[in-house]
């Protein structure tokens, strides 16, 4: 199972740190994304077999899940997943996170790229600055 992981962003000093992983059989067919928040950081398991649409929704909708403050108080209709916790099935939570979906996930994507445009300049200013071998 190849599996990618990423830690960008995080909310109120929690890391968040993305994976994309093949779901077993199961739990493929019930979920395309999940949360799992941890003492000391969030974990976003998103189904790497998504298509590109659908990944981007998925991941949107964690994110907003989290930033949103669903994990803050616990309230909601919490539900147990075999061998994986709890998951939430709260129909006002579900929504907000869809609603929030896009903005989130945008987000994400300009983080990203700030991420991608400073570790290129670092790289190019290590380069320039490198001394020479002769």
């Amino acid at each position: 199972m190849h599996e990618v992981t990423e830690k960008r962003l995080e909310r109120r000093g929690k890391p968040i740190e993305i994976k994309y992983i093949s779901f077993p059989g199961e739990l493929k067919r019930l979920i395309r994304g999940a949360t799992v928040e941890r003492d000391d950081h969030f974990t976003v398991l998103i189904d790497s077999d998504l298509n590109a649409d659908q990944l981007k929704r998925t991941l949107g909708h964690e994110l907003a899940h989290i930033f949103l403050g669903h994990f803050d108080d616990r309230g909601g209709d919490w539900r147990p997943l075999p061998d994986q916790g709890q998951y939430m099935q709260d129909p006002a939570r579900e929504r907000a996170a869809d609603d929030h979906a896009l903005e989130y996930y945008q987000m994400y994507i300009k983080k990203e790229l700030h991420t991608r445009q400073s570790d290129t300049a670092l790289n190019q200013d290590q380069h320039r600055t490198a001394p020479a071998n002769t």
